[in-house]
């Protein structure tokens, strides 16, 4: 009974390492050598390249952010960082 159990958990064993193997070779399977004919994008009408803005864009902050943000970061009280955080933003707000 016990041999039984060891050669069930042998067989389920090498069945699902068996599968992870033959699942990544399906995901990095390729079209063809360029990446880009890879979803054929050009197959579209109207199919036009964007360019898409990087994370460093994304996330940058200007000097004035980053000093409001270092001001507020001090702040050891929640209640009176969200009240410095919301003051800032209602009174940019009104200015525009």
């Amino acid at each position: 009974m016990k041999q039984r159990l060891i050669f069930c958990y042998l067989g389920i064993t090498f069945v699902v390492l068996a599968g992870c193997q033959s699942g990544n070779i399906l995901q990095n399977h390729h079209l063809g050598d360029n990446q880009a004919s890879k979803f054929l994008d050009d197959k579209f009408n109207g199919y036009k390249v964007i360019s898409i803005e990087t994370e460093i864009e994304i996330f940058a902050l200007s000097a004035e952010m980053k000093t409001m943000a270092k001001s507020i970061s001090l702040e050891c009280d929640v209640r009176k960082k969200a009240t410095k955080l919301l003051e800032h933003f209602l009174a940019q707000k009104t200015s525009i």
